[in-house]
């Protein structure tokens, strides 16, 4: 059971099937992702549990119209009522109220182009969804959000170059966003470029208010990724140290549970590792990894 035989590359959290949309910078919507996939990929590689923040919009959710909604409205020029000349296209408006008919117009395009694209989203309709969100980009330019969800979807069709540059502009736009960062390292690990994927990781987990290693507190999905993709470098104790950081974050984190016991096996130690894959069978069941770590903790214990 021990060696390097058991240690396979692994792919970080980036779009596992049942993400669900996420609405407001950086909070999630209470449908959240069904989980980790575990599949195989052609490539021989495993998924073991990938998670990045899904889809993110910026209209009505959870019967709430969130601030950033009204942040739309001022940064498109919406006036108070009242207010002198408006500057539209260059000219001086006569009428403002025919100006703020106008941003209210535009506003109520954005809206409806953002839902149109979450809707999309949620029906698989990847393609057109995209095309939403480009048209949103359009109607506002510095829609950091719009331009993650561009790239979410890009790395979902395994289009990396695309992702790539959208999760770059969204960055640009907003420079402490821990899940493009989070993004850019599942598509570089996918594509085997741990260097860069590892000093993705390490940004996004510096934003999160997590360090590699560190036992409390921070981004859990962001230090299990870090580990992932040490794991897939070869950096197997380091990689261990991070499944371990995470568990202390968050005892209940199924697939870092996982990992360790993988981990563990890489080293020899199988009851430390059968106790991993028996508290992962408590958390998660059903989990993807659930009848593999089943069928490790009946061989470990013979």
């Amino acid at each position: 059971m021990g060696g390097g035989g058991r240690r396979r590359a692994l792919r970080a959290r980036d779009g596992a099937a049942g993400h669900r949309p996420v609405n407001r910078d950086g909070q999630r919507c209470r449908e959240r992702h069904a989980g980790p996939t575990g599949r195989r990929r052609e490539s021989g590689d495993r998924d073991v549990g990938r998670h990045e923040p899904p889809i993110r919009d910026e209209v009505e959710q959870e019967g709430r119209v969130h601030s950033d909604w009204l942040a739309v409205r001022r940064l498109q020029g919406h006036r108070r009522k009242g207010q002198a000349d408006v500057e539209h296209g260059g000219r001086a408006c006569a009428h403002p109220a025919a100006a703020s008919k106008e941003a209210i117009a535009k506003n109520a395009e954005l809206k409806s182009t953002l839902e149109a694209g979450i809707a999309a989203s949620n029906a698989g309709n990847d393609d057109e969804a995209i095309a939403k969100f480009v048209h949103a980009t359009e109607l506002k330019p510095d829609c950091a959000d719009c331009f993650y969800n561009i790239a979410f979807l890009h790395s979902k069709k395994k289009d990396y170059d695309k992702a790539e540059a959208a999760y770059k502009k969204a960055i640009e736009l907003r420079p402490d966003y821990s899940d493009a960062y989070n993004g850019l390292a599942n598509i570089y690990n996918a594509q085997r470029k741990f260097e860069e994927a590892g000093a993705a990781s390490l940004k996004a987990a510096e934003l999160s208010g997590s360090k590699p290693g560190a036992l409390a507190g921070g981004n859990a999905d962001a230090m299990f990724n870090q580990g992932v993709i040490l794991w897939n470098a070869g950096k197997i104790a380091d990689a261990k140290k991070q499944f371990e950081g995470v568990i202390a974050a968050n005892p209940n984190h199924a697939e870092a549970h996982f990992q360790l016991g993988m981990a563990l096996v890489n080293e020899g130690n199988l009851p430390g590792a059968a106790g991993e894959f028996e508290t992962y069978l408590k958390i998660a069941p059903t989990g993807p990894n659930a009848a593999q770590a089943k069928a490790l903790v009946e061989q470990l214990k013979k």
